[in-house]
């Protein structure tokens, strides 16, 4: 006769989360347990969904996060749940650099450097001279933006950038041309 091994309740070994463009966050991490391919795990709270784990143990899930707070995730392994595992899914305000730099034939190319967690498809939003009035530029995903406009030679003046991120938050920064 065997002994039967007791099934060990899953654990949420790690758990990561990183916000990507969108309104939305990517969580993985790890579960431990005896049939770690057996398991999923359930988030619930600001972020909601249920991803199965791999045969080590992993998982990754992109949600929507529309309110930005706190996550809580818990493993089962269909017979067992872990204990929960809670995660805070924030956002900083984001920043913007400008810089004005004058080119042939009145051309100005207005451009900067967003830093924030998610900056692929922000929009920077120019204002100042009557050239660049609500002229737009779109983040790349390094943090990058540029556009280029017409100013009549010889004039001066202050051009600001403005660029808001996912969660409606907003950086500025002026530049003199």
């Amino acid at each position: 006769m065997s002994a039967t091994v007791p099934n060990a309740k899953p654990a949420i070994s790690s758990i990561t989360t990183v916000q990507v463009p969108g309104q939305k966050f990517r969580i993985y991490g790890t579960v431990t347990d005896d049939t770690p391919a057996s398991c999923s795990v359930t988030l619930t709270g600001a972020a909601s969904g249920t991803v199965a784990c791999n045969a080590a143990g992993q998982f990754d899930a992109t949600l929507d996060v529309a309110t930005l707070g706190t996550a809580t995730a818990v493993a089962s392994d269909g017979a067992q749940s872990s204990n929960p595992a809670t995660v805070t899914l924030a956002n900083a305000a984001p920043t913007t650099t400008c810089k004005c730099t004058p080119g042939a034939g009145g051309t100005l190319t207005i451009s900067g450097t967003v830093t924030d967690e998610a900056p692929a498809g922000l929009v920077v939003t120019l204002s100042g001279a009557r050239a660049v009035n609500g002229r737009t530029a779109i983040v790349l995903a390094n943090g990058t933006w540029s556009t280029v406009v017409n100013i009549p030679t010889g004039t001066h003046g202050m051009i600001t950038a403005k660029v808001t991120d996912w969660y409606g938050l907003t950086g500025s920064r002026s530049a003199a041309y």
